[in-house]
């Protein structure tokens, strides 16, 4: 397991046959018990955002967080997922020389 001290994010690997799951455990989020992909993701720090969009390289992608009312996931993909972050946060560019994405 690794952990990204900046945004306290646990990062977990599983790699079943031809499949890689990738867990991210992201702490406390302002979510209820319905909610959608848009809540999931803006209820993220930024710097959240950010380290999950420079980590994802899962073919299964699930985040997990503990809601208002219990535990809380969003399972997707990492094409699915980084097309909405980057759709969403259009101002997200890759940095050659650092070789990860930042906020510009």
């Amino acid at each position: 397991m690794q952990i990204l001290a900046d945004s306290n994010i646990k990062i977990k690997t599983v790699i079943k046959a031809d499949t890689v799951l990738q867990v991210f455990t992201v702490g406390k989020l302002d979510l209820g018990n319905n909610f959608t992909y848009d809540h999931f993701i803006d209820s993220l720090k930024l710097v959240q955002i950010i380290d999950i969009f420079n980590m994802v390289c899962g073919d299964i992608i699930r985040l997990s967080g503990q809601g208002n009312y219990g535990k809380v996931m969003l399972n997707t993909n990492d094409f699915d997922l980084g097309c909405y972050l980057k759709e969403k946060y259009d101002r997200i560019e890759w940095d050659m020389e650092a070789q990860e994405y930042y906020l510009s």
